[in-house]
């Protein structure tokens, strides 16, 4: 609701003295020096980052209160969860190739949707499930509390060749439970079709659930349906509203993670991603002041979504995945959950 953290690093001299104070405790005067900036200037600019809680007071010093990431850093996180990214892959794929029939059997896909796309889904989807049951931390997506009683995460980067691309975005929208998600597979795959509009996700869940017509549409529903159609959903041949995306309910989903867990390989795979989020907390204690130590979960957990396109470059590499034509007209990666 205050606009933080972004509010509160719109400057340069914001991020410089965030920088500066990263793993590095100084007082007002060293910051002062070590930027080239007049003492009363500094104050002030120190109580602001201060009051947004991005930088802790000790004593006469000041520590910055989030995790930057330095090269160095990001390069020994990038090469542990590297080294164990095949056997991921691998165990996988394998459950994949064993499941998929009994997933597509749940009715999340209809029979025009390929088994490609399902796959596009379950690589993210079933990494997110071991990275949520099999390590301690944080959740992403429920942030830590700040100090001023305020929700969210906060990170910083510097700049790092890692080889590869490790980005993959989650975005959301609807009103919970409905809701419509995209995975968002780095460059190629970032825009896809380009995401639904509120209420073009509104009108599709809608004529999802009630088994709707487009003739039952009124004018301004015919004028949202624009934007759906040929892109998350068509009209069948006698008018009603076929998905063109997965439609996977709170009970599908369940028990997609039900049959992961009964699976030979899951055990293996929790073991890889419980040993990999121990060598990202060595990492993150050895670049990191103690200060920052009471949240690593969050952070560990936010690296260890890096496994999500580690897998999927695999999983294209050895053709188990398949691009799409034209990755700008595809909605591979969309999904709508029902709660």
């Amino acid at each position: 609701p205050s606009g933080l953290p972004w509010t509160a690093v719109q400057r340069s001299i914001q991020k410089n003295i965030l920088l500066q104070a990263s793993n590095n405790p100084s007082t007002i005067e060293e910051l002062s020096i070590e930027l080239g900036i007049a003492l009363p200037y500094m104050e002030e600019e120190v109580t602001l980052l201060h009051n947004a809680t991005l930088l802790e007071k000790q004593g006469d010093k000041y520590i910055t209160n989030f995790f930057i990431l330095d090269r160095d850093c990001r390069m020994e996180i990038y090469h542990a969860l590297r080294s164990t990214a095949q056997e991921r892959s691998t165990l996988l794929r394998e459950f994949m190739e064993d499941k998929l029939a009994d997933i597509r059997a749940l009715g999340i896909a209809g029979s025009h949707i390929d088994d490609n796309a399902i796959r596009f889904w379950l690589v993210p989807d079933l990494i997110d499930y071991l990275i949520k049951s099999t390590t301690k931390g944080t959740n992403i997506y429920d942030p830590p509390k700040r100090a001023n009683g305020e929700t969210w995460g906060f990170v910083g980067y510097e700049m790092a060749d890692l080889g590869e691309e490790i980005m993959m975005g989650h975005n959301g929208c609807g009103k919970w439970p409905d809701m419509f998600w995209s995975y968002k597979y780095g460059q190629i795959l970032w825009d896809q079709c380009g995401e639904p509009s509120y209420e073009e996700v509104m009108l599709l869940c809608d004529a999802i659930h009630k088994k709707r017509s487009v003739t039952s549409f009124s004018d301004v529903e015919k004028g949202v349906w624009k934007g759906i159609d040929g892109r998350y959903a068509h009209a069948s041949d006698d008018g009603h509203v076929v998905p063109d995306v997965l439609v996977i309910t709170k009970e599908n989903h369940n028990r997609i993670h039900q049959l992961f867990r009964e699976h030979e390989n899951y055990e293996k795979l929790a073991k890889n991603v419980t040993e990999a989020y121990e060598k990202l907390e060595s990492i993150f204690k050895k670049y990191s002041h103690q200060v920052l130590h009471n949240n690593l979960g969050y952070n560990i957990r936010m690296e260890l979504c890096a496994m999500r396109m580690m897998a999927y470059h695999d999983l294209v590499l050895n053709g188990f995945l398949k691009m799409p034509e034209d990755p700008q007209k595809t909605s591979l990666g969309m999904h709508i959950m029902f709660g």
